[in-house]
């Protein structure tokens, strides 16, 4: 167990500040995202958590299977809302063969890294 010598009060003062340093970071543009583009990830793995398709996807049997119409909440290109709401319900289920599918014209390897970078500093996965 980690020891603070901090009281709970100074603590928590502490959480805060970091906390407003991290998303006064992810307002900054990236190295292959804009600064848009990084708070649109994060606003889509939000609402992936209440998409129904994911939650059909994830309660299935093959992660392949058709699940029907995402709710969508940005105008991220399509390549990259799935990969974040793939990634953001259902991490446990990633194959190669996905990854290289998500990759192509709409998404490179770089920006497919800065994206996962993004959702696991918010909290996205």
């Amino acid at each position: 167990m980690i020891q603070y010598d901090l009281e709970p009060a100074d603590l928590v003062e502490t959480y805060a500040a970091s906390h407003q340093r991290f998303w006064e970071r992810l307002a900054r543009p990236g190295t292959w995202l804009t600064a848009a583009e990084r708070v649109a990830v994060v606003q889509e793995a939000r609402a992936a958590r209440d998409c129904e398709a994911c939650v059909r996807r994830r309660e299935g049997l093959s992660p392949e299977a058709d699940v029907g119409e995402h709710t969508w909440a940005t105008d991220l290109p399509l390549s990259w809302r799935e990969v974040i709401h793939r990634v953001a319900t259902d991490p446990g289920r990633l194959s190669s063969a996905w990854f290289e599918r998500s990759i192509g014209d709409e998404l490179s390897h770089e920006q497919y890294v800065e994206i996962l970078a993004t959702l696991v500093h918010a909290g996205g996965v």
